[in-house]
């Protein structure tokens, strides 16, 4: 039997939508609005909550009663951190709606901005847990990176005029490239020394980075371990030539890179100064721990490609209709 908007759920649920308003176009704004509606046509309790400033989606997710079901994060991959973070330990599941330029971690975890699959999670779905990591009190769930790949995540950020696109990112990476100053590090995993010189730093617990690129191809939010990916790196040249490699998707000499994967990972400069980012925020500067945080978030777990498909195929009858004047209603509220 096809779902309907129109037929009331069998368990009414509590639900919760953090929108980060700078993340998406007003396409997606008019996406969220009739996903609202449809939640509510079918007898759950929605409130859309949009965040003001940095950190307060974690507020929000930290604040929340028990009753709610579940909470869905709109955005990119900084608000899913935020409400992530705000979520860590607890029984209530997360669910995520991509509307960031990346969406990293939506694409791993298999979650698309779609109506109709969305409500069928929410209503189907069994709950997951998957890893988190700790980086100086600060959790994270996708990648943290040290040296140039967190100088452009701060030029970024610098920069930032409201909702940004992956040619945001064009003049940051110039820049950082002809400035770059290839700082020493030491990193320790473990409790063994790895690697001591100058070069870049990568702690991944998904496989993908930005552009879709296998920085951590390895790194599984499911296996409790950190992958750290180190470039030994002194020299513009090395630099264009490991980006080149990275882009072109090749496989790293073993010469070229150390790859291991831990549970702990201690990295310290050698010199003042050294930046770190963590899922595209800035995240202060070296020295830097990263811990694993085994199974500590709670997810609803999206369908398979082919269940997917399937949902698709019996689309809500609503999700069509924006004329409603609840859609009308619901896109204030987002505004």
């Amino acid at each position: 039997m096809s779902m309907s908007a129109e037929q009331p759920a069998i368990h009414p649920g509590h639900y919760r939508l953090i929108v980060n308003p700078q993340s998406g176009s007003g396409r997606r704004r008019q996406l969220i609005a009739l996903l609202e509606s449809a939640l509510r046509r079918r007898g759950h309790e929605v409130r859309v909550l949009p965040t003001q400033h940095a950190g307060h989606a974690t507020l929000l997710a930290a604040e929340l009663p028990a009753e709610v079901t579940a909470v869905i994060a709109v955005g990119g991959d900084g608000t899913f951190r935020e409400v992530a973070a705000g979520l860590l330990d607890r029984p209530t599941p997360l669910a995520l709606w991509p509307a960031g330029t990346e969406n990293l971690a939506a694409k791993h975890l298999g979650y698309r901005a779609n109506i109709a699959e969305l409500i069928h999670l929410l209503e189907t779905a069994p709950v997951e847990p998957i890893d988190a990591a700790i980086c100086n009190g600060q959790p994270f769930f996708v990648i943290g990176g040290v040296g140039f790949d967190a100088e452009v995540v701060q030029r970024v950020s610098k920069e930032r005029r409201g909702h940004i696109s992956r040619w945001t990112y064009f003049w940051p990476i110039w820049k950082t490239f002809w400035n770059h100053r290839f700082p020493a590090i030491r990193v320790v995993a473990d409790g063994t020394e790895f690697f001591r010189g100058r070069g870049i730093a990568f702690v991944g617990l998904m496989p993908r980075y930005a552009l879709n690129l296998p920085i951590t191809p390895t790194a599984d939010c499911r296996d409790g371990l950190l992958d750290l990916c180190i470039m030994p790196c002194a020299s513009r040249l090395t630099l264009a030539r490991h980006s080149l490699r990275t882009f072109l998707r090749l496989p790293f000499w073993k010469k070229d890179v150390i790859y291991r994967q831990v549970r702990d990972i201690r990295i310290e400069p050698d010199e003042p100064q050294v930046l770190v980012q963590l899922d595209g925020d800035n995240a202060g500067i070296l020295p830097a721990h990263f811990i694993s945080q085994p199974h500590q978030l709670r997810i609803l777990r999206p369908a398979t490609p082919d269940q997917a498909a399937k949902v698709s195929r019996s689309r809500l009858r609503s999700s069509t209709t924006p004329s409603a004047p609840t859609h009308e209603a619901a896109i204030s509220d987002w505004a």
